[in-house]
């Protein structure tokens, strides 16, 4: 077990490395643009009236030959449209931001709610530890839309597991450190799994042209109704099921047990790990941010074949068997885009998709088949040699 946490640490701590540059790099840009420009932002001009002005000033021309060939001619209005497209879509989308009052009183008001249910409910966690929590799993929140607006990924579980170590041991033994561990693991996955869902939401709407306001006001909505009908299925299962959530329950919970043998491992802190563990996590977490910082002082032509950490990060999650799947990906985009890159840029993502369908599709087909009890018609197994 120990190893697996080896594992999904160093992970987390390559996605934290890039976020935080990323976070950073963002912040500063802005800044800068604004001080430049009195008040508009680094990604488009705020003035709505001259809109299509705006679009087809910012357009760059390709000047050519008056008879050229008809192949480049295409991808040059292919890359045209596709300029034009992305830029009517940042204008939508930058048009209804939520303010940022809002932003900051809604997360006021929910620390404040947390801060006052969760000793009550749960006595050994204590009010500063929840105010720990939420300061926590601020920055972790970003670095998790972060990952999924990248690569649609999900280690939020991982967060977890992580948030148990530190309260874990801060609380203690005699303390209730393995309840305080897992409220820490609940809040903090409770907290971050809504920012990646809002980010894959929001990702949706800015391919749709959807209203961005809209869409996290129906977040809202849908996370207030789950609130009050998320309890009352569970008690009426508990009700009606005896030992309903045991592991001979037809509604066996099958993560339990793992979870609380990660609460009871993190009462002895970063010392129940590996020595030199978190050497490894501060040393990836600043490899990551080197790296990024050497990605953007390259040229273009040099930084594209640099890898992103984000990318490496994400095998220590799911497993190295990942890895030979982007591969695969990666060498098919590379071949295309160097045969058509216009077409590449605008049919990639549908390719991809299709793939994601598709796979989603076998999993339902694949459920089924073992649910009548229909095996494969062939079966490989290994077994070890005898020497």
């Amino acid at each position: 077990m120990h190893d697996m946490y080896v594992q999904f640490t160093l992970g987390l701590a390559i996605m934290l490395g890039d976020s935080a540059f990323h976070a950073f790099k963002h912040i500063v840009t802005n800044w800068i643009c604004k001080s430049r420009n009195k008040g508009t932002t680094a990604v488009i001009s705020s003035g709505t009236d001259n809109h299509h002005d705006h679009l087809h000033r910012h357009i760059p021309v390709n000047a050519g030959p008056l008879f050229s060939d008809p192949d480049h001619e295409s991808n040059d209005i292919a890359s045209t449209n596709c300029c034009t497209d992305t830029r009517i879509r940042n204008q939508n989308f930058l048009n209804e931001l939520i303010p940022n009052k809002v932003a900051i009183v809604g997360v006021v008001a929910l620390v404040a709610v947390a801060a006052i249910s969760l000793p009550i409910l749960f006595p050994p966690v204590k009010w500063y530890y929840v105010l720990c929590m939420y300061a926590i799993a601020g920055p972790v929140a970003f670095s998790r839309a972060h990952v999924a607006g990248l690569t649609d990924m999900n280690p939020t579980a991982n967060f977890g597991r992580a948030a148990m170590f530190v309260f874990g041991a801060w609380a203690g033994v005699n303390h209730g450190g393995v309840l305080v561990a897992l409220v820490a693991c609940g809040v903090m996955m409770s907290f971050v799994s809504p920012a990646s869902q809002l980010m894959s939401d929001l990702k949706t709407g800015y391919l749709t042209l959807a209203s961005s306001k809209s869409i996290f006001v129906s977040k809202i909505f849908g996370n207030m109704i789950g609130c009050i009908i998320c309890p009352l299925i569970f008690k009426y299962y508990r009700s009606h099921y005896r030992g309903f959530g045991g592991p001979k329950s037809p509604f066996s919970v099958l993560m339990a047990p793992y979870f609380r043998e990660g609460a009871i491992a993190g009462l002895q802190g970063y010392k129940g790990l590996p020595m030199y563990a978190v050497h490894f996590c501060v040393a990836f977490f600043i490899a990551a941010i080197v790296i990024n910082i050497i990605k953007e002082l390259l040229p273009e032509k040099v930084s594209k074949y640099v890898p992103i950490p984000i990318a490496m990060g994400i095998p220590f999650h799911v497993g190295g068997y990942i890895s030979i799947s982007f591969c695969i990906g990666s060498l098919i985009l590379f071949l295309w885009r160097r045969k058509n890159r216009a077409t590449a840029d605008a049919y990639s993502q549908i390719v991809g998709t299709a793939l994601l369908c598709g796979e989603g599709f076998w999993v339902l087909i694949e459920s089924i088949l073992a649910l009548v009890n229909i095996l494969p018609p062939a079966c490989a197994t290994f077994l070890p040699g005898q020497y």
